[in-house]
C-alpha cells in the first residue's frame, strides 16, 4: 500500500475570507474535487479520502466552502454572492497546481454541486473537465423546488429561526436523520460529527446560503456543448427527488451517464462507499481516458 502525506492549508479567498482545504494522492494522477453540501464540511469525506481505489487513480482535493467548517464564516449577505464562491476555488486551484478537476458535488441542498455554475459564470469556461451530481441539485434558483422532497423543504424555516433555540435544533436534528437510510442504525460517532458540522452554520449564514442567487446559463452552456455529466442519485433519498433531477440535466447536458443507487441515500458515498467508488473511477477514465 502507497502512502501519502494529506497537504492541509488555510488560503486566503479574493475578499479575504480564510478558506481551509486539504489535497492527498500523487498530483501526476487526474484530479478529483470532492464538494460538500450545505450543514456538512470537507471532512464528510473522510472515507472516500483515504479509499485506496481512489488514491491510486487520482489525487483528491477537499475544501470547506465560505460559512461551513474550518472556513471563515462571515454573517453579511454580500460576501455569499456568486462571484466570491468562484474566487473560492480559484484560491485552491493556484494553491494545489489544479487544472481541469473532476468536479464531485454531494450532496446538494443548495450548496456543492451548485458551485460549478459559480465557476463557469465567473472563471473560464475550462475550468472543470467533468461533473459529477452525487445527490446533487444543478443551481440555487426555482428549479430547487421541483427537485428538494416536500418533507425536507419544511426543516428549512427552522434552521434559519435564530430566536427559538429549541425549533433550530429539532429542525436541524431531524433534517440530519433524513441523510441515512437507516439512521438508528448509522454509527453513532458518525451522526454525530455530521450533526455537529450542520450546527456550526449560523441561522444568518443558512439563511445567506439559502437564498444566494445564480446564473445557470453558461454552465448549461457547456452542458450543450459536451461538458460530460454524471448523475448519481440514491433511490431512497430522502430529500431530493432524484428522477426530477436526471430530467433537468436532459434538457441541458448531451453528454450525460446516470447510474441509481438502490436504496441509496442523501449520503450514498457513506452507505455504499464500494459501489460510489466504482462508478466515480469508471466516470473518471471515461472523462480522462485510460491510466497511462
Amino acid at each position: 500500500m502507497t502512502t501519502y502525506p494529506r497537504i492541509a492549508k488555510t488560503l486566503t479567498s479574493s475578499d479575504g475570507t480564510p478558506v481551509y482545504a486539504e489535497a492527498v494522492g500523487d498530483r501526476s494522477k487526474p484530479s478529483l474535487v470532492l464538494a460538500h453540501g450545505i450543514y456538512a464540511s470537507a471532512a464528510i469525506f473522510d472515507n472516500l479520502f483515504t479509499d485506496e481505489r481512489l488514491l491510486a487513480e487520482v489525487y483528491l482535493i477537499r475544501y470547506d466552502l465560505r460559512g461551513h467548517g474550518r472556513s471563515g464564516k462571515p454573517t453579511n449577505p454580500e460576501a455569499y454572492v456568486s462571484s466570491l464562491f468562484a474566487d473560492d476555488w480559484a484560491a485552491v486551484a493556484r494553491e494545489f497546481g489544479v487544472k481541469r478537476p473532476i468536479w464531485c458535488g454531494c450532496p446538494d441542498v443548495r450548496a456543492s454541486a451548485t458551485i460549478a455554475c459559480d465557476m463557469y459564470a465567473h472563471l473560464s469556461n475550462e475550468t472543470i473537465s467533468g461533473m459529477v451530481w452525487l445527490a446533487g441539485v444543478p443551481y440555487v434558483g426555482p428549479v430547487f423546488n421541483q427537485i428538494a422532497r416536500e418533507e425536507g423543504r419544511t426543516y428549512l424555516p427552522g434552521h434559519m429561526n435564530a430566536t427559538d433555540v429549541a425549533t433550530y435544533r429539532e429542525s436541524k436534528t431531524d433534517f440530519g436523520d433524513m441523510l441515512f437510510q437507516d439512521p438508528d442504525g448509522m454509527d453513532f460517532n458518525l451522526k454525530m460529527s455530521c450533526l455537529g458540522m450542520a450546527f456550526l452554520l449560523s441561522p444568518q449564514v443558512t439563511q445567506n446560503l439559502l437564498t444566494r442567487t445564480q446564473d445557470p446559463t453558461k454552465f448549461y452552456e457547456a452542458g450543450a456543448k459536451g461538458l460530460p455529466l454524471l448523475v448519481m442519485n440514491g433511490s431512497e433519498d430522502k430529500l431530493v427527488d432524484g428522477n426530477v433531477v436526471v430530467d433537468e440535466a436532459k434538457r441541458h447536458f448531451k453528454n450525460m451517464d446516470v447510474y441509481t443507487i438502490e436504496g441509496g441515500s442523501h449520503t450514498p458515498w457513506i452507505e455504499h462507499k464500494d459501489e460510489i467508488v466504482t462508478e466515480l473511477l469508471r466516470f473518471v477514465q471515461r472523462v480522462t481516458g485510460p491510466a497511462a
